[in-house]
């Protein structure tokens, strides 16, 4: 296996030998069903279909179906489970660091996968890794100024990309999560 890792990075990842880039969440189902339904306050979780989500240079994404049984989220809920990718980059983030910068965007009202429950060992499911809700939508740059410009939309999308923004910078530092 060839290691992607770039010299001097810091890295909260398996060392390479440990590394299954080829692992599905899937593949662990009854324990990540039980690490689920726990974190979920949930009497039992059941994981329906699972797949990798297109992109991610950076991180596996992983869409999951999941069903709760019991607890204040009892239901079927759409997630997605992010993890390490083999490749990384220099300036990427620690895992743990991404989901406390999650969560604090999402508090602050930015419109982001609401942020649940970070694993940061690889007990689950070989490696570390986050669960977020997913939300529909599109998130290819091309398709998405396409149809705006087709459906003739695009000035609304800059408008909300601005309003992001402002949210965005409304995070005033010091912030121990940032």
């Amino acid at each position: 296996m060839h290691d992607t890792t770039l010299a001097g990075a810091a890295d909260d990842r398996p060392p390479a030998a440990a590394w299954a880039p080829a692992a599905a969440p899937d593949a662990h189902d009854a324990a990540l069903a039980d690490w689920l339904a726990a974190r979920a306050g949930a009497t039992a979780a059941h994981i329906g279909a699972s797949g990798r989500l297109h992109g991610g240079a950076v991180r596996e994404n992983w869409g999951l179906e999941v069903t709760l049984e019991g607890g204040p989220l009892a239901g079927h809920r759409h997630l997605v489970l992010r993890t390490h990718a083999p490749a990384r980059l220099a300036e990427s983030r620690p895992l743990a660091q991404e989901f406390a910068i999650l969560c604090t965007v999402h508090a602050a009202g930015v419109r982001v996968p609401e942020p649940l429950w970070l694993a940061e060992d690889g007990d689950i499911i070989g490696r570390p890794f986050f669960v977020m809700a997913r939300v529909p939508g599109v998130a290819g740059d091309r398709r998405i100024v396409r149809a705006a410009q087709a459906g003739g939309w695009g000035a609304a999308v800059a408008q909300s990309l601005g309003e992001e923004l402002a949210r965005l910078h409304a995070i005033a530092p010091p912030n121990p999560a940032l």
